[in-house]
């Protein structure tokens, strides 16, 4: 699976049909194509359809991209698009960490067994921003937190 270096995208998936899959998508990939996962990508000042036809009756997996070398939280996103995205998330994982495949491997595993799962690709100068929308729009999903700032969720005195 993660080993397959010549591993492309099937048809219709958010990256381009024969461009190489980056390693943390791999696996992903691989549950697009046994699970019959459904995988969009939501990237700022994009659009994202009400409920894309192939995409009815499947589990969804979807990865909102606030990643790149601006970044601008919820802001930066067409509002309408990350709610119609986050709609019906029964488990949100905010990930302000490095692209390591076991994290986008559990989330999208995630989507296939609780039928819908969003990612959110983040900087750390913008978790808490991603985490206040998420609460406020998808109250009751489960919210995963990937994060560099742990000191900010630890109470005062050490980990142990």
């Amino acid at each position: 699976m993660a080993g397959d270096a010549a591993m492309s995208a099937p048809e219709g998936s958010p990256v381009g049909e024969h461009e190489p899959i980056q390693e943390y998508l791999k696996p992903v990939i691989e549950l697009v194509r046994n699970a019959g996962l459904f995988f969009g990508c939501l990237a700022p000042d994009t659009g994202w359809p009400s409920d894309p036809e192939e995409a009815r009756g499947r589990p969804r997996f979807f990865i909102i991209a606030d990643w790149g070398e601006t970044t601008l939280g919820p802001d930066g996103f067409h509002r309408k698009s990350l709610r119609r995205v986050l709609r019906g998330a029964e488990v949100v994982v905010v990930h302000c960490g490095a692209d390591e495949p076991d994290h986008y491997e559990g989330a999208a595993t995630l989507a296939v067994q609780h039928s819908k799962c969003v990612l959110i690709q983040a900087r750390p100068s913008h978790e808490t921003t991603w985490i206040r929308f998420v609460s406020r729009h998808v109250p009751k999903a489960t919210l995963f937190i990937f994060t560099m700032n742990q000191a900010r969720y630890l109470p005062d005195g050490g980990t142990a």
